[in-house]
């Protein structure tokens, strides 16, 4: 199923530096990242790609695991032409007594002998979801997560990976509608960018790759591991 992983800062580190100088409030940015992501969901369900078979989890350990000390997962074969490029650790419980507590994430492409760590992401006390993506140019055969511990912890979570194949598109949506309700007039330079990032919605939609569940199995088979979708008609508002 889809979900959203995309923050304020995502925009603000991929798309408009400047975004905070038009639209400081931090909170109307989050809830316009999240307008974007329904809409996003929206326009994908009524163009055939069913937001229920997307990002299908790649699990790097079976199961709800327990963590309470330094540990390392065992090494997965990657799958989906490397477009699985988020971590993911999803929090069932988590008591982290005062941080310092890291995940990693490692590639490795010569059968486990030499270990590259791509990404870091620290630990968060309470229940919730917290992850990290990596750059596109960062394709390994195999991966493994790390946790190093550094201060008490005691966790239960599940850990896995998801494609990254819809962030862009998110993102471009929440901008347009971001710079969309701060329009004041069609000529204006919040109501240009508005369009250039809805016309750049389609674009990306347009050559758009990803995995599809399509016998709802839970599991990306090979003849599932891509898919394409191509739109010819501009959305807009």
């Amino acid at each position: 199923m889809i979900k959203n992983f995309i923050a304020y800062t995502d925009l603000t580190t991929y798309k408009e530096p400047r975004l905070l100088e038009w639209q400081p409030t931090t909170a109307t940015l989050t809830s316009k990242i999240l307008d974007g992501f329904r809409e996003t969901c929206i326009f994908l369900n009524k163009n055939g790609i069913d937001t229920r078979l997307v990002m299908t989890p790649f699990y790097l350990a079976t199961g709800l695991q327990t963590i309470s000390s330094s540990v390392t997962g065992s090494w997965i074969l990657a799958q989906r032409k490397n477009r699985v490029k988020r971590l993911v650790i999803e929090k069932v419980t988590c008591t982290d007594g005062g941080g310092g507590n890291v995940w990693y994430i490692d590639g490795s492409n010569d059968n486990g002998t030499t270990w590259t760590n791509i990404k870091t992401l620290n630990n968060t006390t309470g229940a919730g979801t917290i992850s990290v993506s990596f750059d596109d140019d960062s394709e390994y055969r195999y991966y493994r997560y790390r946790f190093v511990k550094a201060t008490t912890v005691s966790l239960t979570c599940n850990i896995f990976m998801v494609e990254t194949s819809f962030d862009n598109l998110i993102m471009l949506k929440s901008l347009e509608k971001i710079f969309y309700d701060i329009t004041r007039s069609e000529t204006d330079v919040h109501s240009i960018r508005s369009k250039k990032y809805s016309v750049l919605f389609d674009d990306a939609l347009s050559t758009l790759e990803y995995s599809y569940d399509a016998d709802e199995s839970g599991v990306i088979d090979d003849d599932e591991s891509v898919r394409r979708k191509f739109m010819t008609e501009r959305t807009g508002y």
